[in-house]
């Protein structure tokens, strides 16, 4: 799978990538940006064409890939009436998840975590800088209405996938920011 995943991340292909064991028609649709021995990263284009955040998971939890279908080239014609803002950031050859742990705390950005393989957004807040060179993380978390929600811990280990910028998250810290003033 490794050397599937990194000849679509060369080429900059579309894909659909299913994960969901309990929903086996549920899948992420975008362009691999970047992959370790153990995660993936993929800018997800959401059905309307529209970015829709980064996504990293586990490898290990890929059903199936999906290429040149229908549906792709549906969306590569929805995407071509969408400016898709283009990521400054290169994640090629790093430990993917604990890059995006790090860039979502050094620009303040809200994620979203998923525990275990839960296909949940578990945890949804901001992770503490401070935290990231422990075998722990420390996120202060934020409920759906953008308010404080204490904090939590979480063993490295139990971090199988993060969202960053997605639609959910944008619109949850708009909600902490309007908030706080």
């Amino acid at each position: 799978m490794l050397t599937i995943l990194s000849k679509l991340c060369e080429e900059e292909k579309f894909v659909s990538i299913y994960t969901n064991l309990n929903d086996t028609s549920r899948f992420i649709f975008g362009k691999i940006l970047g992959l370790d021995d153990d995660f993936f990263a993929i800018y997800s284009v959401s059905p309307d064409g529209e970015f829709d955040g980064i996504i990293v998971k586990e490898i290990k939890t890929i059903l199936r890939l999906e290429l040149n279908t229908q549906y792709c080239k549906k969306m590569e014609s929805l995407i071509s009436f969408n400016e898709l803002p283009i990521l400054n950031y290169d994640i090629k050859n790093e430990k993917i998840l604990e890059s995006f742990l790090r860039f979502a705390a050094q620009t303040n950005e809200v994620i979203s975590l998923e525990l275990l393989n839960s296909e949940e957004n578990d945890l949804i807040g901001f992770i503490e800088l401070e935290s990231l060179n422990k075998n722990f993380y420390k996120i202060n978390q934020i409920d759906c209405y953008g308010h404080p929600d204490g904090c939590s811990l979480i063993p490295s280990d139990n971090i199988t996938g993060l969202s960053y910028l997605s639609k959910n998250e944008i619109n949850i810290k708009k909600l902490f920011n309007f908030i706080k003033l």
